[in-house]
């Protein structure tokens, strides 16, 4: 990829500046700080933590981590804020109890096994786990 890139700033069909844009670890949205590179490091994808940030902000960020990842977690957000995410992104599902919405395309039962419980209690995983089956 890296190589690439070069490739493409050398022949002139890429400028500099979109080059960088291209190898970023992150992209600076002004609010937030989107981690691109976060699964390759921790094993797993950017997790957006919902709360102190508006329904607009969590749509930005939604947006841009779609672009480059196929899993987008949002933890803490509220019924509320979840429904105004929700019309401007229909592909994503809320659940109330456990506080998050997800992107529908990118759960996977493993993720549900493995990530939410750091979140929830472990039964709730039980119940997802028979609602996708």
């Amino acid at each position: 990829m890296i190589k690439e890139i070069l490739k493409q700033v050398q022949q002139g069909k890429l400028t500099v500046a979109d080059a960088e844009k291209e190898l970023a670890t992150y992209e600076d949205l002004g609010f937030a700080k989107v981690d691109y590179h976060r699964k390759k490091r921790q094993g797993f994808s950017e997790v957006v933590f919902g709360e102190g940030k508006t329904a607009e902000q969590i749509i930005s960020i939604i947006k841009a981590l779609q672009l480059k990842d196929k899993s987008v977690l949002v933890t803490r957000i509220s019924k509320e804020k979840a429904n105004q995410v929700l019309e401007a992104c229909p592909s994503f599902a809320y659940n109330e109890v456990a506080k998050i919405l997800f992107w529908k395309d990118s759960i996977r039962i493993l993720f549900l096994k493995d990530i939410l419980p750091l979140f929830v209690q472990e039964p709730l995983t039980c119940l997802w786990q028979k609602k996708l089956q």
